[in-house]
């Protein structure tokens, strides 16, 4: 049986901020590996 865990977090609109570009750097390096 799968069991996960969510969990909330409460961002500052600074780490939202750096959260949104990680993801953004993270996903730009993924299709470029999937590209090659």
């Amino acid at each position: 049986m799968l069991s996960g865990r969510r969990y909330r977090l409460a961002l500052t609109p600074e780490q939202a901020e750096m959260c949104e570009e990680f993801g953004n750097i993270c996903r730009s390096v993924w299709n470029t590996a999937l590209h090659q």
